[in-house]
């Protein structure tokens, strides 16, 4: 009887440092479950894989069955595994509760007497077993997964041939390095033969020579290639009321996302639909700029590249993604909507190396990640898209110049590179460096007859660079992390001869983090230093955007367009400091407090207190709460000299949420929450034609919703959640006039998906969503504008009183992979919009406003790619 503990463990309880790795428990006392008498006749195997939760003293508390052999089998291996005990899980110098699996392999058991052990017909007789050297193996080997190279632990392996009358045929299990031995054994061909349990049978020749070591390295199938690593799962962090995280594997196989990390937050509770796929992320009521993308604590100024069709950071770099709609600690701040943060995957020891090439038809790019030495790990990815080579050559090639009055070369690149070292049995470090460029270009050769000065370039392009450090220190009941981050950004955009903008820009970032104690009390504290010196220089008209959805009331009637230079340094300073009070094994209460300082243009202090709760009802059902003041600097445009108002006041914001979670089965939680939001101090374009300051903060929001998410993790061959949000958003500009609906309020937002492991490494995938529309302004009248020869459009002064039709659309994603040898081949198709929904993003006029359309977003989007991996 042979057992082995499986790869994976999912802390489930609270535990010191979020950040620190965990240590896996080790076997302490091993129990042999005993075979099923009625069984033995048949001679049946059986494999049975058994989910263990462990306290933080290494006792099992609770097993279950997630991998079946039958009534019988399952009964006996829980019984063994209920007196199994284990050293405890470590983190952070700690012992934690830890969810991990293990497995027990059933064989039936035959008395064996010496002469059965290793018949020989050899150099050595039977009757001369002492006489073999020490230690003597007529055959050893390793067993690899075929395809990726895996070591495969815990195999049974057996050959069948030299089973005899006496005695049964001669077994070994690998190790966790997938290697194996037999002692002496007959000479001859024979036959070896792994009955495989999540891998397939494989039998292989191998020759045994008399007095001779035979080595052999055994290659098995695994069932399925689509399976959804078992990584440790950072829990709740004490009193925490929103975080939701989604490892890698489940973010890959999301249809209409094209296995990019950052899009599949737009699919959770709480996230409003961006226009035609841009990628904004617009959390509980709040513009996009309100909310913030890090990698583990330094800002992402860029997250997508052009169009939201993918996001700059390679996915495989990551371990998981955590969303922070609301109720976030106040480690997090200078927000007044959500965070959303990327935690690095942190290379195991012993990890080979590995990769892959993939090509889709956006782009080419490569991964490579595997270990330069003992304690040093390198990760190296870049990708670069091919659309301006595409689009450049179908135009020239039909001669598409008389439909298309434009050429068109967008591009994107983006490449990042992460070096992991261990400094000592308590501390390591990581350095990256990750960045991107994009740009789009076109020439207007033949302008409409609507706009007949619309002659010139149209050029843009973004670009910047990362530089990030971190160290990670774990000692006894307390955590040290130090980040620095230094960001270099520049930016140039124009429009004919319009509107040209160039920006040059740095960002510093310091970052101290301390965990202190553990038990009935936990003391957390930092500081967060950001230094942004920027310069920038426009050419264009007074534009008076504030960021929201359909409030772009433009340039003011007659006005010239002005140039102006300027430079500046912006400052912001931030410490904060919570306490974790656990003074019954069932309550979390976290208080803490964040003070900010902004530097530079828009100077103030903001204190804002938080208070987050916690209760475990019992086993299955937990409540919690979180009440707490957020605050935001205006955006940069808004506080320029020539453009804004520098004595702008930052936003401030208030929240409450109160929900629960629940767990339904070992595979289905259920999260729901209600919450409240008040904005103050918004900053607002006042009423006149050229007003002076063009911002001021009188603005006031106010939201609220329900959000609920029904979440399958990935156990067994189906993953996937159904995400509901009931919310209304409402903003009143100045003191005295209606509320109206928020440019992105959207009262409905649902979306169900899910994905489906089949036989041979097929896999399907659906995403359905359901949006209500965006709100609009309607054209009330037009007047005549006799010195321009044009129709001015006059807006109706209920403002977003009409709304868009509803937003729905399926989509659909097939991956298929074969399993060679040393590498795997996959292909998949991703295909957006399947039943081609001509989805309504705008309203578009003809030339006086007497006639107009929807304008239709996206149709139907095949995407086809293929990846080769290692």
């Amino acid at each position: 009887m042979a057992f082995g503990l499986t790869f994976g463990l999912s802390a489930h309880a609270q535990v010191p440092a979020p950040a620190a790795p965990i240590v896996a428990p080790t076997l302490r006392t091993k129990v042999e479950p005993v075979y099923p008498p009625d069984l033995l006749a048949d001679g049946l195997r059986g494999t049975v894989v058994v989910e263990l939760d462990l306290d933080s003293l290494g006792a099992v508390t609770k097993a279950t069955v997630v991998t079946s052999a039958g009534p019988q089998f399952d009964a006996a291996a829980l019984v063994a595994a209920r007196g199994l005990v284990f050293a405890p899980a470590m983190q952070a110098g700690g012992a934690v509760p830890v969810r991990i699996r293990y497995r027990f392999d059933f064989a039936p058991l035959v008395a064996l007497d010496r002469r059965g052990l290793a018949p020989s017909l050899g150099r050595y007789d039977r009757r001369g077993l002492e006489q073999a050297p020490a230690g003597f193996a007529s055959l050893e080997g390793r067993v690899l997964e075929r395809g990726t190279g895996r070591p495969v632990p815990g195999a049974l392996v057996t050959m069948p041939a030299l089973a005899t009358a006496s005695g049964p045929a001669p077994e070994a299990v690998t190790d966790a390095d997938g290697h194996f031995r037999f002692g002496l054994l007959r000479s001859g061909v024979h036959e070896v033969y792994l009955p495989g349990s999540s891998h397939k049978p494989l039998r292989a020749p191998v020759t045994i020579a008399s007095g001779k070591t035979t080595t052999l390295t055994l290659r098995p199938e695994r069932l399925s290639y689509s399976v959804y690593r078992a990584t440790a799962e950072r829990p709740p962090e004490p009193g925490e009321m929103a975080r939701r995280s989604l490892g890698i594997e489940e973010i890959q196989k999301i249809p209409g996302v094209q296995g990019d990390a950052f899009k599949v937050v737009q699919n959770l509770p709480g996230v409003a639909r961006g226009t035609a796929g841009n990628g904004l992320l617009i959390v509980r009521g709040s513009a996009p700029q309100d909310t913030q993308v890090n990698v583990e604590g330094v800002r992402v100024p860029l997250m997508y590249h052009f169009a939201g069709l993918y996001s700059i950071l390679n996915t495989d770099l990551l371990d998981a993604i955590d969303f922070y709609p609301g109720g976030y600690p106040v480690r997090y701040g200078r927000q007044t909507g959500g965070i959303v943060t990327a935690r690095l995957a942190v290379p195991k020891e012993g990890d080979p190396w590995h990769g892959y090439l993939e090509s889709n038809v956006f782009h080419t790019g490569f991964f490579l990640s595997g270990p330069l030495g003992k304690d040093t790990h390198l990760t190296a990815a870049a990708r670069r898209s091919y659309i301006d080579f595409v689009l450049d050559a179908v135009i020239s090639t039909f001669d598409l110049k008389k439909f298309v009055p434009f050429t068109l070369a967008p591009r994107y690149y983006d490449a990042q590179l992460k070096l992991d070292h261990r400094i000592g049995p308590r501390t390591d470090a990581t350095v990256m460096l990750f960045g991107t460029d994009d740009g789009l270009k076109a020439l207007v050769l033949d302008p409409p007859p609507a706009f007949p000065d619309a002659r010139g370039d149209v050029n843009t392009r973004s670009s910047f660079w990362t530089l990030m450090g971190i160290v990670r220190h774990r000692g006894d009941k307390w955590t040290a992390t130090t980040t620095l981050g230094a960001l270099l950004a520049t930016a140039d955009a124009s429009i004919f001869d319009v509107f040209r903008f160039e920006a040059f820009g740095r960002e510093y970032t310091f970052r101290q983090d301390f965990t202190l104690g553990e038990g009935p009390l936990q003391l957390r504290t930092g500081v967060d230093l950001v230094c942004n010196p920027y310069e920038i220089e426009v050419y264009a008209p007074p534009l008076r955007a504030t960021g929201e959805r359909g409030q772009f009331p433009g340039p003011p009637p007659d006005r010239n367009t002005v140039f102006t230079h300027e430079a500046d340094l912006l400052i912001n300073n931030g410490a904060w400091f919570d306490a974790v009070f656990r003074l019954h094994p069932r309550w979390e209460v976290v208080p803490g407090l964040r003070l900010d300082h902004f530097g530079g243009a828009s100077q103030g202090l903001s204190v804002t207190p938080r208070l987050n709760l916690r209760h475990k009802w019992n086993e299955r059902l937990t409540f919690k709460a979180a009440v707490g003041g957020t605050t935001q600097r205006p955006q940069p445009h808004e506080v320029s000299v020539r453009f804004g108002n520098p004595d702008l006041k930052p936003v401030r914001g208030f929240e409450v949420a109160a929900g629960g979670e629940f767990q339904a089965s070992e595979a289905i939680d259920i999260d729901l929450q209600g919450f409240q939001k008040e904005l103050r101090d918004l900053a607002v374009v006042p009423d006149g034609i050229v007003p002076r300051p063009p911002f001021v903060n009188t603005g006031v929001g106010h939201v609220s919703g329900l959000e609920l998410l029904v979440r399958h993790k990935p156990v067994g061959p189906f993953f996937g959640w159904i995400a509901y949000t009931l919310q209304r958003a409402t903003r009143i500009d100045r003191p005295g006039v209606p509320e109206r609906p928020f440019g992105w309020d959207q009262t409905h937002i649902l979306t169900a998906l899910g994905s489906y492991k089949l036989p041979d490494n097929w896999e399907v995938g659906a995403r359905w969503r359901y949006v209500t529309g965006n709100p609009l302004t309607d054209v009330e009248t037009v007047a005549w504008n006799e010195k321009q020869d044009t129709y001015t459009r006059v807006r109706s002064a209920c403002n977003n009183c009409g709304r868009l039709p509803a937003f729905h659309q399926l989509d659909v994603r097939v991956d298929k992979k074969w399993v060679y040898e040393s590498w795997m081949l996959s292909i998949y198709m991703d295909v957006q919009n399947v039943y081609n929904r001509q989805n309504a993003e705008s309203i578009r006029y003809n030339f006086d406003a007497s006639l107009h359309e929807y304008q239709a977003g996206l149709p139907i989007v095949p995407a086809l790619g293929a990846r080769a991996e290692f």
